[in-house]
């Protein structure tokens, strides 16, 4: 990929307070400090966990918790050959959908661009990393599962 920056990413409960609820105060006041120029960031939270990620380059981080939903969300959220790409590595149903979901997100934080999921073809992988066209520029996004119940995506521009 040819990367000249490097990508600082932060995955803490350092945030939340006693009962498990995320401060995110204590969290913005960590973000200020990147409130330069060239300097990009993105924060998402799922239940009680929160991640983040600072960049010299746009950037998007997307996290959510599996949880049950309705598979017909598929259907709208990927199409068959994104699909089929995203079984590779993911045999449940309901990964694919999660990962298809925080992949997508991901490139739309960090293209602050409306979200429609036709906009962002997820169209090959690259030693696990996914590639992801849209109408106005390229990403790499970096997914993994965190703590066996959740699904996290990383977006930056090539």
């Amino acid at each position: 990929m040819g990367r000249s920056s490097t990508i600082y990413s932060l995955v803490s409960d350092t945030y939340a307070d006693s009962t498990g609820n995320l401060d995110t105060q204590q969290f913005k006041k960590y973000l200020c400090h990147y409130n330069r120029p060239n300097k990009f960031f993105s924060i998402s939270h799922s239940f009680n966990q929160l991640i983040g990620i600072a960049s010299e380059h746009p950037c998007g981080i997307d996290l959510e918790k599996i949880k049950d939903r309705s598979l017909s969300l598929l259907e709208y959220v990927l199409d068959n050959n994104e699909r089929k790409l995203l079984e590779r590595s993911f045999s449940k149903p309901l990964e694919v959908l999660y990962v298809g979901w925080t992949i997508k997100e991901a490139c739309y934080k960090a293209n602050s661009c409306g979200y429609n999921p036709s906009d962002y073809t997820i169209s090959g992988l690259d030693k696990d990393i996914y590639k992801v066209k849209t109408k106005f520029c390229n990403f790499w996004v970096i997914t993994r599962k965190i703590n066996q119940d959740s699904i996290a995506s990383v977006a930056f521009t090539n």
